[in-house]
């Protein structure tokens, strides 16, 4: 085979076999207005590429409202095996590996495959509809585009009962302040089994170092 041949009979493998390659270089941490519904916030870690976030929906009716939240966990090595936990009022459920991350129109997009592990969440999120969240026949769609940034490293959520405040990351510091399972924080530090983070309630945000594993992961 002549050395011309080749390198189209190379070409032709890469653009019809190879798996396409994404670029993410452009992500960073963010978070939408508190008062937007969905209410999005991502922690992007450019150190090891691991993308985080947390997203609040909820749906007003008559005499009830209803709610669906959940966290997302993955690395842009591999946007096609990202992660997703369903959260409700009293507990965390394990990270079930049910979304993809990809760009359409120059956008980040989450693409959660149905169906869903908490069944509210399938009807609650398209309730709220474009331009954040589309609904596809096997698939719902959230835009992570156009947010305020932020300087954190990742956003989690917390599993432990109680997890308590250290002033420095070291067991002989821990302080009164705490906080409960299912709460959210952003992380700012890692150092070893400790973070650095802050968590905000009611106007007031709360920061110290917590235990990693305090905090659930994939």
């Amino acid at each position: 085979m002549s050395l011309f041949k080749l390198k189209w009979c190379t070409v032709f493998f890469l653009i019809f076999f190879a798996k396409p390659v994404f670029s993410y270089e452009w992500l960073s941490s963010g978070k939408s207005e508190e008062i937007a519904n969905p209410f999005i916030m991502v922690g992007f870690d450019q150190s090891t590429r691991v993308l985080t976030g947390y997203v609040k929906t909820i749906r007003i009716a008559p005499g009830r409202t209803d709610e669906c939240s959940i966290v997302f966990f993955g690395n842009l090595q591999k946007p096609d095996a990202f992660a997703v936990s369903y959260l409700d009022e009293i507990d965390s459920s394990a990270f079930v590996q049910n979304a993809a991350l990809t760009v359409q129109h120059g956008q980040p997009i989450l693409k959660i495959r149905k169906p869903i592990a908490q069944a509210d969440c399938e009807w609650i999120l398209p309730f709220v509809g474009e331009p954040r969240i589309h609904e596809l026949p096997e698939e719902i769609t959230l835009s992570l585009g156009a947010m305020m940034p932020g300087d954190w490293l990742g956003v989690y959520v917390v599993k432990s009962p109680c997890a308590r405040f250290h002033k420095s990351p070291d067991g002989s510091t821990v302080q009164n302040s705490f906080i409960v399972k299912g709460d959210i924080v952003r992380v700012y530090k890692w150092i070893g089994n400790w973070c650095y983070v802050k968590y905000e309630k009611r106007g007031r945000t709360t920061a110290g170092w917590l235990k990693r594993t305090d905090l659930l992961f994939r």
